[in-house]
């Protein structure tokens, strides 16, 4: 294994990733399970928290059954829900890309019901303390919009397309993180903002369709730490190769 590719270490609660120039580590706790970069380059991060998710709902607690390292991947499996009947398991994708100088990591959301008919979508918070937030609906063009913190309120993007790709900015640390939910899995996505403390929120609800019994349903979300030169344009072409890959094999 080379430096570049994903290596995770599981401490008890924590799960700790180095890849390329980023670690950082994934954090359970009974209310959610997120990632924390800690480090770009030799540069110490604490504006992100990234991919914070409760599942299928934002009241109950999940339990975790068991994680484990797979090869370069990190896989969580939770016990059922008994109020939604759902099982939820996560699985973590990084890897880094020379040509883009980025690191990418995915997240996916497997669900399955044991009801006869269930509609189990889940949502995912990613939140950056200062900074810039750009955002585009077009995955072939380059048409940001700068977001402003004093006209965002609570703002909802996603009504006129699937293709929803936001980029925190930090100049100040050089470093950029963009995020896209696959479009076949995106419902929508809510814009938060905090103008005196500077902290930008991005709420992304996955999984359009209902389920049935028996049947699983996986749900992807990718986001990617890259140099600040170039984002905009290097996140574009990262969201348009992931929305035309195929779903990854998991078990």
């Amino acid at each position: 294994m080379s430096e570049e590719d994903a290596s995770w270490h599981i401490d008890d609660e924590h799960v700790h990733l180095c890849c390329g120039p980023l670690s950082g580590r994934v954090e359970f706790a009974s209310v959610g399970i997120h990632f924390f970069p800690e480090r770009w380059n030799s540069t110490p991060l604490d504006e992100l928290s990234l991919l914070f998710t409760r599942g299928p709902s934002d009241v109950f607690r999940l339990v975790l059954k068991e994680w484990y390292v797979r090869g370069t991947d990190l896989v969580a499996h939770f016990e059922r829900t008994p109020s939604h009947h759902l099982t939820l398991a996560l699985y973590w994708r990084a890897g880094y890309s020379r040509e883009h100088r980025s690191v990418s990591m995915e997240m996916i959301l497997s669900m399955q019901t044991d009801l006869l008919d269930s509609l189990p979508q889940a949502q995912v918070h990613s939140f950056s303390q200062g900074g810039q937030l750009w955002q585009t609906d077009s995955f072939s063009k380059k048409r940001f919009e700068q977001v402003r913190a004093n006209q965002v309120g609570a703002r909802r993007a996603g009504q006129t397309s699937p293709e929803q790709l936001f980029v925190f900015r930090n100049e100040k640390l050089g470093l950029s993180y963009a995020q896209t939910v696959h479009p076949s899995d995106f419902v929508a996505a809510e814009i938060g903002a905090d103008e005196i403390s500077g902290l930008w929120g991005v709420a992304s609800k996955l999984f359009p369709e209902r389920l049935e019994k028996g049947v699983i349903r996986r749900g992807r979300i990718c986001g990617w730490f890259m140099p600040v030169e170039n984002d905009l344009e290097t996140a574009v072409a990262l969201a348009r190769q992931f929305a035309n890959e195929p779903l990854p094999l998991t078990t």
